[in-house]
């Protein structure tokens, strides 16, 4: 259960406006229990169909650019016979209930649990929605697993596979797991009808499988019993909207939730109302929670993902309405995936800013792809540039663009990035990027913990750099591991010395407030940015420990060829324990004060220097690739008892294979 000092800190953030509806919502929450859920042949009087005209409801085919059944498999076999093998993979393994979320897999031994919590391998008992705690409750321990599973893009992967090649086993277990679902899921009943978000998520997966089954023969009632669930579904969304301090990136996805039910629903009866306020809400949401520079104001690469592609389906349901587009949201999109094309190196990876849970809007995104890989390429056709396009599989750009998107695709001619500095002011980032002697790419972070009051994706990671040579990763953050699940260790990983920064007195710099939640916060900006022919400096601060010693300093300075040299610098006074922090992918090698480590074609040597002694430490500590995975990483810790102020040097020299002195 949260603690006192968590819920009245949370209560705080909160403005009395909020503590209304939020009081109003409970009362709501309450009377939902009480309420008669309509049955489905209510639903069939009400509209007055028979089970077997319920498909002309269901237009989810407009989602999928030039439609038509056969020649979206046609092309799809043609073009993407690697994924077609894969996809059809996974739908073999659907046949058999056997499922992979995050890396833990399930099989199912009969019929599947929709309500299983995959980390314990128990049931979680379904009640009413306003009955769940999970902060408190010890029969769930880490939901991001069942509503995972619960978003259904395994659906897709049905559909597509019976699409590819008409068998039946597929249309018939879809159809049984989609019945089996709406029946052991009734409204507001059980863990999935808590979170407006995740009803959102399945909606849209449902949408794109319908689309690909809509000239299916399945049972009569099948398309009826959907269609029900599927208003349900649109209502749930409209009624429970995330709002004030929770309308970060959730809000953006129910948005784009309810302008699929309005645009791919006609005649249910609320269909206008919910794509009208599906547009609103996108149009004003969207640019308010992304920074002018495009960089989403979370201060998560991860949740950059989930932004975009929102916005991406925004400007899909636009264009099949015929809707107006305020140009500020085109506009705000190129920018962000310009933010994208800065934070990825040449080979895709992305360094693990913020927090991460591994998904996607769309269930044909796929995780063997770069975490950017398909929105860029989206985006690439989408504003007509080559700087954007992504090599590797375009078939994201099929899903969302169709056929003439492919081409254009085709059409275009990647282009590298030629600058070396990228520098996002507003949300605090600087990138550097140098091709030569080798591919070389550091991100420093000197942004705003997080969005509004909560902050609730943000890490306390001010002043920590990234870096990627020859696309290998060198310096990395330790990710983010499980939410609720991660106990105690959330703060762990969200905690200073999980990046590679200073760390004072053993604190951290912003303090954990509860698992989605931060108190005291640091203060960070840039002070100055400089390029020449030469080299470049990035020169920035953050406030953090202004208790202990005043404002914290760092300086970054490139030569444009192979040199990297930090400088941290304390002012204040007094006798302080300093300890820098430099997470490593590969094993370091302590010499004479100075620490190698060995790469694939290169190494990477750290040399210190400073006016009092120090002591360099080599660690073991937790680092998580992806959500739900973790393992133990090498640490260079710089650790020292330092006489305020003072100055640390930390050089960073790589260098070829070739040139290393055996």
């Amino acid at each position: 259960m949260p603690n006192l000092r968590y819920i009245i800190m949370r209560l705080r953030a909160m403005s009395p406006l909020e503590l209304l509806w939020r009081s109003v919502c409970r009362i709501r929450d309450r009377r939902e229990i009480r309420r008669r859920v309509e049955d489905h042949r209510d639903f069939t009087v009400r509209y007055d169909i028979e089970p077997g005209q319920a498909v002309s409801f269901i237009h989810a085919d407009r989602l999928l650019p030039d439609f038509a059944a056969g020649a979206i498999s046609d092309v799809y076999r043609e073009r993407f016979s690697k994924e077609q093998a894969i996809r059809l993979n996974q739908a073999d393994d659907c046949l058999k209930h056997r499922f992979s979320i995050f890396g833990s897999e399930h099989t199912f031994a009969h019929t599947i649990d929709w309500h299983l919590d995959w980390l314990s391998g128990q049931s979680i008992p379904v009640r009413p929605r306003s009955h769940y705690d999970l902060y408190a409750d010890r029969s769930i321990t880490e939901v991001k697993y069942t509503w995972e599973f619960n978003r259904h893009a395994h659906f897709f992967t049905l559909a597509l596979a019976w699409s590819l090649t008409g068998d039946t086993r597929y249309l018939n277990e879809l159809q049984a797991q989609w019945l089996h679902w709406i029946e052991t899921n009734p409204l507001y009943f059980g863990i999935n009808w808590i979170s407006a978000l995740e009803v959102g998520f399945r909606l849209i997966n449902w949408t794109y499988a319908l689309a690909l089954i809509k000239p299916a023969p399945v049972s009569k009632s099948f398309f009826s019993r959907v269609l029900h669930s599927v208003e349900q579904h649109a209502e749930f969304i409209a009624e429970h909207p995330s709002r004030f301090s929770s309308a970060n990136n959730h809000l953006l996805g129910e948005a784009a939730a309810l302008m699929v039910a309005g645009v791919c629903y006609p005649g249910l009866l609320n269909e206008e109302r919910w794509r009208k306020n599906g547009f609103k809400l996108l149009f004003e949401e969207l640019p308010a929670q992304v920074h002018s520079d495009g960089m989403t104001k979370e201060q998560s690469a991860g949740y950059q993902r989930y932004v975009l592609e929102f916005g991406l389906l925004g400007l899909r349901c636009a264009g099949i309405t015929g809707k107006s587009v305020p140009e500020r949201l085109p506009q705000g999109l190129r920018r962000m995936t310009d933010a994208c094309l800065a934070l990825q190196d040449a080979n895709g990876r992305v360094p693990n800013i913020g927090d991460a849970d591994d998904g996607s809007a769309f269930p044909f995104s796929s995780s063997d792809r770069p975490l950017y890989h398909d929105v860029l390429n989206s985006c690439a056709v989408r504003f007509e540039s080559g700087q954007y396009k992504q090599s590797g599989s375009p078939e994201a750009v099929f899903w969302l663009n169709g056929s003439g998107g492919l081409q254009a695709w085709d059409a275009l001619q990647i282009t590298m990035p030629q600058s070396a500095l990228t520098y996002l002011p507003d949300s605090g980032y600087a990138v550097i990027r140098q091709n030569q002697p080798f591919q070389q790419h550091m991100v420093m972070d000197a942004g705003p913990l997080g969005f509004g009051k909560l902050a609730a994706h943000g890490h306390a990671d001010a002043l920590s750099v990234f870096l990627n040579v020859s696309g290998q990763p060198v310096l990395v953050d330790s990710g983010t591991w499980l939410y609720l699940g991660a106990g105690q260790e959330r703060d762990t990983f969200r905690g200073t010395a999980a990046h590679n920064t200073l760390i004072i007195d053993g604190q951290d710099q912003s303090v954990p407030l509860g698992p989605f939640q931060w108190g005291r916060r640091a203060q960070a900006g840039f002070e100055h940015v400089f390029e020449d022919d030469a080299r470049i400096i990035l020169n920035a601060k953050h406030n953090g420990y202004r208790k202990q010693t005043g404002t914290v300093h760092r300086s970054v300075e490139f030569d444009k060829h192979s040199t990297w040299i930090l400088t941290d610098t304390v002012h204040g006074n007094g006798l302080h324990e300093m300890e820098a922090f430099y997470h490593m992918t590969t094993e370091p090698v302590l010499e004479d004060q100075q620490v190698i480590c060995a790469f694939d074609g290169f190494q990477v040597e750290f040399k210190f220097e400073c006016e009092q002694a120090f002591c360099i430490d080599i660690q073991k500590q937790p680092h998580s690739p992806s959500f739900g995975n973790r393992q133990d990483l090498p640490v260079i810790v710089v650790r020292l008892n330092a006489q305020c102020p003072f100055e640390l040097r930390t050089e960073i020299r790589i260098k070829n294979a070739a040139q290393v002195r055996v």
